[in-house]
């Protein structure tokens, strides 16, 4: 298995599904996601996407989903296999470190999406997925979808 974040679009109810839920839910694989909701009383979403965390041994049709965009994959992290390794790699790690396209498909998902995060060279990756995740909801912490250790 390994571990990756990204970001989902936030489907809404339908045939198959009673509820709101990140887009990453109909692949059927291990994930856990931040949804805001607007009002306790009607329980729509107050973002149109999602953070998530997800973990499988085949992405090819997370791959193939454009309402799935990569933000950080295990592989540029020591091939970490579990939530809590992850952060701590990301925790060692500076923005300025990941390779020019990783940051670069960040920057353009965060600007397109409209998320407030604009990360510089010298922020540690961690303190930015953490920023991303609280631009969703203030009280959404990674730490707290530590579901694959």
């Amino acid at each position: 298995m390994s571990i990756r974040y990204y970001i989902c679009d936030i489907l809404a109810p339908d045939a198959n599904w009673d509820c709101y839920r990140a887009a990453i839910a109909e692949h059927h694989i291990s994930f856990a996601s931040v949804l805001a909701h607007k009002s306790p009383t009607d329980g729509t979403p107050r973002h149109a996407w999602s953070a998530c965390v997800v973990s499988t041994t085949d992405w090819t049709s997370v791959e193939a989903d454009a309402r799935c965009v990569l933000l950080f994959d295990a592989a540029e992290f020591n091939n970490a296999s579990t939530v809590s390794d992850m952060i701590r790699e990301m925790r060692g790690r500076t923005w300025g470190q990941l390779q020019a396209a990783t940051r670069g498909r960040i920057a353009s998902e965060l600007a397109r999406r409209g998320i407030p995060v604009t990360p510089q060279p010298n922020d540690v990756v961690f303190d930015v997925l953490q920023q991303i995740f609280i631009s969703h909801d203030q009280d959404a912490f990674v730490e707290r979808l530590g579901v694959f250790d």
